[in-house]
């Protein structure tokens, strides 16, 4: 009897890159074989993604020299928990197959990009005065600014940066 051949398997992208240990350790990560591999604890999976060298250009001395600047902005603990609070609303009320928001942090630089598109302003220069007059000052006027999709318990998120 002959063995059949068998079409490519039909995996989702995310499976492909997910990475499975036999004896597993919660700390492991690191750089190998071309690979980078780390344990993402919220998301409770081992992740592995090639390693790219980035190369030296103008956009990404602009785009460091914007997330220095934003991190130097120093949001208030206040702040950045109302935005962790949203991401977890947010998270609770999308589908299986939708994107989820891993972390305030990263939240926060998207909410700050998408401002400064929107509004046309210059993420390397923006000052912590200039947060006053701008529709990220509180997660409830940056959700009713459009910056954030409304999502429910949004008007409660009234801390100031």
């Amino acid at each position: 009897m002959m063995a059949r051949k068998r079409g490519p398997s039909k995996q989702n992208e995310e499976d492909k890159m997910k990475v499975n240990y036999k004896n597993p350790l919660l700390s492991y990560s690191g750089l190998c074989d071309g690979l980078i591999y780390y344990y993402h604890r919220r998301l409770k999976v081992y992740l592995a993604k090639e390693y790219t060298k980035p190369r030296r250009s103008g956009q990404n001395e602009r785009m460091a020299a914007v997330t220095r600047n934003l991190w130097a902005l120093e949001p208030s603990p206040g702040w950045l928990y109302d935005l962790d609070i949203y991401r977890q609303i947010h998270n609770g009320n999308t589908g299986e197959n939708e994107p989820q928001l891993l972390s305030a942090q990263g939240l926060y630089i998207k909410l700050m990009w998408a401002m400064g598109r929107k509004l046309g302003l210059d993420l390397a220069t923006l000052t912590r005065d200039d947060i006053a007059d701008l529709p990220c000052r509180t997660v409830k006027s940056a959700v009713e600014a459009g910056l954030l999709p409304r999502v429910a318990g949004c008007e409660n998120l009234t801390r100031e940066f």
